[in-house]
């Protein structure tokens, strides 16, 4: 399913999370103890980016302008910049797909 939202947060102390979003919200939040995290963002979507992740693989199919990029650690924007995105998971993969 999916969901229309300006502000949206998920915190979960264990399992993963999959969201689909139809618009573009102005922020986004999800923290995850253990999990992997799967974001699916209309293919204009614009945000100031942070996701971390202890262990596992951070994956995106958006062009990002990246300040700081390491394995389990990504701060930069996608698009103007516009909203906020924020992911940060204890354990396991973050996928940010466009559509």
């Amino acid at each position: 399913s999916s969901l229309t939202a300006t502000e949206i947060s998920v915190d979960t102390g264990s399992g993963s999370v999959d969201l689909a979003l139809d618009s573009n919200p102005s922020s986004v939040l999800v923290d995850t103890g253990s999990g992997s995290v799967t974001l699916s963002l209309p293919s204009d979507f614009g945000a100031r980016v942070e996701v971390e992740t202890g262990s596992g693989g951070i994956r995106t199919e958006f062009p990002i302008q990246l300040r700081r990029s390491e394995r389990d650690h990504i701060i930069g924007t996608i698009g103007d910049g516009s909203g906020r995105l924020e992911v940060d998971t204890g354990s396991g993969s973050v996928t940010i797909r466009q559509g």
